[in-house]
């Protein structure tokens, strides 16, 4: 057919295509053209369509993404480069295309080769260089790498600066198996806006294959919320936590607590569980969230181990007279803040929010018991019981009226008081 369709194209399906037409006896073969796949970070189903045009292709469709119907130009190494390169930079300008912050490309390098006055990237002679570039449309920080290409890579970013020939490019950062698994490469390198950059992707050794361009752009992460303060009681636990995101591309982010500005060890997650809490896990605590494109520290997070409160002196029972005063009063140690309530008979003592309760102008109503109520932030408890006895001064109701008697005579003498038994 005159049209090769991909349904679900996959990074397999990148490299350099060409078609044979057949007329009769009569076969002719096309140009070759290079199908390069764009995707994004969670891509819908994709459809691409190659146009044979001398390595461009034009995507209809989303690929992996919606890509504006960008056309992605990959510039092969090899004579003539440095001029080719330059028509691509002006050429820019003129279909600007979409950009996403995360996202990926993916592209053969076979039939690649190397300009005689090019650069060694990243030190390597290298000798199949593919070129692209690189448009941000924020700064912040880039992160490039060739993570899941199928060969040795080398990667190297350039800006154009002054000077002629190869001498005005730039290099912005290189890299030689910077990826963690021995052949991919990996470059990090802070970006202007609307600043285009050259991006390299050569083979050790010339080497040759499939490479995928993982892109991402990012700034310095975000904290949106965070625990505020905790409390713990002594051998109980507490929870801090942090939210945070990451502007541009969604970067993977990572975490280090601290306490009192000391590294706590294996705390690296966006919540901190403290168990078993003693006394030393008081403090101020401290998260640092950091992604490729910087780090921040939240604010000061205080966290408090609660005593609870333990009463060392119970209020001791107590006797008064009506009229006069009595005090009462507990000793506790805890942590503060700690709050008193007396209970006289079940019901809130007016005033008695103090360790010392003061009862004055005593009257027979005021005798009965009494408890006072201790709490702190790990809680309440009730003291034992204290009892107030009220007496009443003896009162003369009556008394034997004055008389006279023989000596040697009997004589009664009698009075009637009032007041508290027993009386003598």
């Amino acid at each position: 057919a005159k049209r090769l369709v991909f349904e679900e194209v996959a990074m397999s399906d990148a490299g350099v295509y060409a078609v044979q037409v057949t007329s009769g006896a009569e076969s002719v073969m096309s140009d070759a053209a290079q199908l390069v796949i764009q995707f994004e970070e969670d891509a819908p189903e994709t459809e691409v369509n190659t146009k044979l045009d001398l390595g461009s292709f034009l995507t209809s469709g989303p690929v992996g993404g919606d890509t504006g119907g960008k056309e992605i130009e990959i510039v092969f190494g090899g004579p003539d480069l440095l001029p080719r390169l330059l028509a691509k930079l002006r050429s820019i300008e003129k279909k600007p295309g979409e950009f996403s912050f995360s996202g990926a490309t993916v592209y053969t390098t076979t039939g690649a080769a190397k300009d005689p006055g090019e650069p060694n990237h990243a030190g390597n002679t290298g000798g199949a260089s593919a070129w692209t570039t690189f448009t941000p449309t924020e700064e912040g920080t880039a992160k490039l790498s060739t993570e899941n290409s199928d060969f040795d890579t080398v990667l190297a970013i350039y800006k154009v600066g002054t000077g002629s020939g190869w001498d005005a490019l730039e290099e912005v950062g290189s890299d030689d198996n910077g990826g963690g698994d021995g052949q991919d490469s990996e470059v990090v390198f802070d970006v202007e806006e609307g600043v285009t950059y050259l991006v390299a992707v050569d083979g050790v050794g010339g080497e040759t294959g499939t490479v995928q361009l993982n892109h991402e752009l990012s700034q310095t992460p975000v904290i949106d919320s965070m625990t505020e303060s905790a409390d713990g009681l002594l051998n109980g636990t507490a929870t801090l936590e942090v939210t945070a995101s990451s502007p541009l591309a969604d970067a993977e982010l990572t975490y280090q607590w601290r306490r009192d500005g000391n590294l706590i060890d294996g705390a690296t997650e966006a919540t901190l569980n403290l168990t078993d809490m003693q006394y030393t896990d008081a403090g101020d605590y401290t998260v640092e969230v950091s992604s490729f494109a910087g780090s921040v520290t939240s604010d000061d997070i205080p966290v408090r181990v609660i005593q609870p409160v333990t009463i060392g002196t119970q209020p001791p029972s107590a006797s008064g007279i009506v009229g006069g005063s009595v005090v009462l009063e507990i000793s506790v140690t805890g942590t503060d803040p700690i709050t008193y309530q007396w209970k006289h008979a079940g019901e809130d003592v007016e005033g008695g929010s103090e360790a010392t309760l003061t009862l004055a102008s005593l009257t027979e109503a005021s005798a009965g018991e009494y408890q006072v109520v201790v709490t702190n932030p790990a809680g309440s408890v009730l003291s034992d019981v204290a009892t107030l006895t009220v007496e009443t001064p003896p009162v003369v109701a009556s008394l034997t009226e004055d008389q006279n008697v023989i000596a040697g005579e009997t004589v009664v003498l009698s009075v009637t008081a009032t007041g508290s038994q027993p009386m003598t």
